[in-house]
């Protein structure tokens, strides 16, 4: 996916937790317009993501 730097996912007692991390907010938001229709079709229920702009990042 064009602008992905990371994607982590976990089962919580919820339901998931997935936390992206993306090269802009634009490249987020291009991704979203395209997966948003596919989990409404297949009806996924979707929550509003929390964003939060990166602090530090470290990859080895």
């Amino acid at each position: 996916m064009p602008g992905l730097i990371s994607h982590v996912a976990a089962p919580t007692p919820t339901g998931w937790l997935v936390v992206d991390v993306w090269e802009s907010r634009d490249a987020f938001e291009q991704f979203a317009a395209r997966l948003m229709p596919i989990l409404d079709e297949a009806g996924i229920p979707v929550a509003a993501p929390a964003i939060y702009p990166v602090h530090n990042l470290v990859t080895s």
